[in-house]
């Protein structure tokens, strides 16, 4: 049988405070550190209150990744221009279109976004021109278009 031996009782329970003691320190300077975090990302906050005051808008919520995982701009006024032509059936104009794509959120960071919408509709060989406006080229003359004189 064995021995009692009270030392070990004596250097378990020192070990054991000493381990309690730096798992508190720890827990304190995670704490502290996410008191550092939660300040700067209400600075954060801040700072993007203040600038959509400035600029009257909010960006969309990708802005924000990385540039090789974003769609070109060009192809996002492509994409929204059918979608809205689509629902309105009716070929649209660069203005209709442009105010389409500022409601849906549309970061158009270009110095004259309509003259951009207008010149990316016109190189697309997606779109035909009428007097109307733009309409999608894969798909039938909507009643009442009359083809511009200005393309194809």
């Amino acid at each position: 049988m064995r021995s009692y031996d009270p030392s070990f009782e004596t250097e378990s329970a020192e070990f054991l405070a000493r381990a309690l003691q730096s798992l508190y320190k720890s827990i304190e300077d995670n704490r502290r550190l996410i008191e550092i975090a939660e300040h700067e990302l209400q600075q954060k906050e801040n700072m993007a209150s203040e600038i959509e005051k400035l600029i009257g808008s909010k960006p969309p919520r990708d802005a924000g990744k990385d540039n090789a995982s974003r769609i070109p701009l060009y192809s996002v006024v492509l994409q929204k221009a059918r979608e809205y032509m689509l629902k309105k059936a009716k070929p649209l104009n660069r203005r209709e279109i442009l105010s389409y794509l500022l409601s849906e959120g549309v970061a158009l960071d270009v110095s004259d976004p309509a003259h951009f919408v207008g010149k990316v509709l016109w190189r697309s060989d997606d779109f035909i021109s009428f007097k109307e406006g733009y309409w999608p080229a894969d798909l039938p003359v909507p009643l009442g278009a009359s083809k511009s004189d200005r393309r194809k």
